[in-house]
Formats: C-alpha cells, structure tokens, sequence
C-alpha cells in the first residue's frame, strides 16, 4: 500500500507492505529489502514527484507480519531499522491505527465537544472502529 499525506508544507509517503516471515532469518531479510528496492523507490519517487512536484519528503517503510509469530526475531528487526523499514506485527499495526483514529477524533472535536465520528470515506477505518466497540467495549 501507498500513501501519501501533505502535512505543513511536506510530503509524507508511507509505504507498507504485508507478508510472511515464513523462511530462514537471511531470506526473511532479502525478501523484505526486495519490497523495498531501489527499483520500487525510483517508482515511488517518480509518482511523488509527478503529483507533488518540488516538495521534500519524509518516507515511512512499514513491514506488517501476517501471521505473526509469537515474537518477530528481535535481529532481524534492528537489521531491517538500520534501513529505515520498521517491521511490525499485525497487531502493532493495528494498535497503531487505533491510535490514529484517536488523535484524529481529539483534533477533530466540534464546539459542542461532541467527539466526531470519522468521515464515511474513511470506511475501513470506520469498520476497524466498529470492530473495536463491538469487541472491545
């Protein structure tokens, strides 16, 4: 996945990818460089660029580990941060993107202070909200 996020006069990218950790510790680690080589980087620039011409970046590789085993070799990990690609479990990833949707209702507050409901475009963060109270109350 790839998005892409104007905020204060910069470019955020983030690219995430999703995958296994199904190999040896050294083909887990090529695979994932793989994902992020400088062929798909050279692409991304290039979208970046053509969209959002003349603005810096910043530039988030994320790893989500599905299935995740009961705990992502700790090496592997600091090997992968060295290159600037976090690599998380599925459910850091999720805790991650609960967090968001708080941030974005703290922010978001209307003058009643009502909190606000995440806008109907944003449907998959929405479902993960409703998977939240249902599950989660």
């Amino acid at each position: 996945m790839l998005g892409f996020k104007v905020e204060k006069g910069k470019l955020k990218i983030l690219q995430l990818e999703i995958g296994t950790l199904s190999e040896g510790k050294e083909k887990n680690y090529e695979k994932i460089k793989r994902k992020f080589s400088d062929i798909v980087a050279k692409e991304i620039e290039r979208i970046a660029e053509k969209n959002f011409p003349g603005l810096k970046y910043e530039w988030i590789k994320q790893y989500v580990v599905v299935p995740c085993p009961s705990e992502i070799d700790q090496e592997l990990k600091e090997k992968l941060e060295r290159e600037n690609i976090k690599v998380l479990s599925i459910d850091e990833f999720y805790e991650q993107v609960k967090q968001k949707i708080k941030e974005w209702k703290e922010n978001n507050r209307t003058k009643k202070n009502i909190k606000p409901t995440l806008p109907n475009n944003l449907w998959m963060l929405k479902l993960i909200e409703a998977h939240e109270k249902l599950f989660y109350p």
